[in-house]
């Protein structure tokens, strides 16, 4: 089940963010802190593909 993998939810905010897709992103990487907060934290710490997001109200992290 997918709903509860941190890890599936992360990499697939980075792929809508990369795609632009930032409202859908900024949703998945919620999920992603939802299911396991500091493992997201980490991988997002320095993760360029989610640069589009930090600057958006909505940075979940």
């Amino acid at each position: 089940d997918l709903a509860g993998n941190p890890s599936y939810h992360y990499n697939f905010a980075c792929f809508l963010a990369r795609d632009g897709r930032l409202d859908e992103a900024a949703a998945q990487l919620a999920r992603a802190k939802e299911a396991d907060p500091e493992r997201t934290a980490r991988w997002a710490a320095q993760d360029r593909d989610l640069d589009p997001l930090r600057d958006r109200g909505d940075w979940p992290l």
